[in-house]
């Protein structure tokens, strides 16, 4: 990144072809406006990772799924959260009309189960244009395809799965991690994501034949074309072959001045795991989106006690394996 320019604007990280990137927009002299198109750089374990981040956080646009549209109005956003759209360009992006039903979108589109842990089996769409992008970004461990069909027939596939009550809609952040210390093995995984696929597609022919024979061929809504069961394993693709360490802080609130440093151990769905200069620390990129930040070199921060780089911009909670978790909070940097 040397031939880069000064100043950076994070976009987040994101997955393409299933490949990890870090995206960000290069700024001018004013640090406000992009001088060029957004730029992709990608990523692996073993890279380091040295940015300063600098304020005020603004709105990272519309992304339409091949390139960014900039917000008009550069306009600030929460320095907290991992929503970094301002309230504008949300309620014109494209992906949050689908999920809310407010647009329309010829695609075909794939309905997946996916599963990121013991008793954490999710259901959701994914273009599948996108392949299994959607899955990496999610950071689903395992998942197979259900269906494929227009948008409107996904949709109503997705609700009538959630309502068997065998799959949910969203797991939260924090369910996923847990699960990451206790994952069994690829082969238990696979026979745990049959056993959902095939108690889903029971549970639909028993509503069937609650309703009688004359309801018709069944209940999957016109117009799809169900799956047959194929476990993909994504395991090896996020480096959680092995568990993450027993204990690590997760980084929970950024201010300016704050220093993200580390060097890469693994890529979970839109999370960093560095080695940083205090230990373990688990990044969600969403909150380090729309935050500005210019590059450090790696031997600033080598053999330094973490406190002399800021002493309050970036805050952490401590994560430990679940039985022992006390979410206690501390200024990492």
């Amino acid at each position: 990144m040397t031939e880069f320019p000064t100043v950076w604007r994070s976009t987040g990280l994101h997955w393409e072809s299933a490949v990890p990137l870090l995206t960000a927009i290069p700024l001018g002299r004013t640090e406000q406006r992009p001088i060029a198109e957004e730029r992709r750089r990608p990523i692996a374990p073993g890279q380091q990772i040295c940015w300063r981040l600098r304020g005020p956080r603004r709105c990272t646009g519309l992304w339409n799924g091949a390139s960014r549209t900039d917000c008009p109005t550069a306009e600030v956003v929460a320095s907290v959260g991992v929503q970094s759209q301002c309230r504008a360009c949300a309620a014109a992006d494209h992906g949050r009309a689908l999920a809310s039903d407010r647009a329309t979108d010829h695609r075909t589109f794939a309905l997946y189960l996916a599963w990121f842990g013991p008793d954490l089996i999710k259901v959701g769409i994914t273009a599948a244009e996108r392949d299994r992008d959607r899955l990496l970004e999610q950071g689903a461990i395992a998942f197979t395809l259900l269906a494929t069909g227009s948008h409107g027939a996904i949709r109503r596939a997705e609700r009538l799965v959630t309502g068997t009550g065998l799959a949910a809609e969203r797991i939260g952040a924090r369910e996923k991690a847990d699960a990451w210390w206790i994952l069994p093995p690829e082969n238990e995984r696979a026979q745990l994501v049959e056993a959902a696929y095939t108690a889903i597609h029971d549970a639909v022919a028993a509503l069937h034949a609650g309703r009688g024979a004359d309801h018709g061929p069944g209940l999957w809504p016109p117009g799809l074309s169900l799956a047959s069961l194929k476990v993909v394993d994504q395991a090896i693709d996020f480096g959680l072959t092995e568990p993450p360490p027993r204990t690590y802080a997760e980084a929970a609130a950024v201010r300016d001045g704050a220093i993200l440093a580390g060097e890469i151990k693994a890529i979970i769905g839109r999370l960093l795991l560095l080695e940083g200069p205090a230990g373990p620390l688990l990044v969600d990129m969403r909150r380090i989106a729309g935050w500005q930040f210019t590059l450090v070199p790696v031997k600033f921060i080598a053999g330094r006690p973490s406190g002399l780089l800021h002493p309050s911009a970036l805050y952490s909670t401590s994560r430990r394996m679940p039985r022992d978790d006390r979410g206690d909070q501390k200024s990492l940097f």
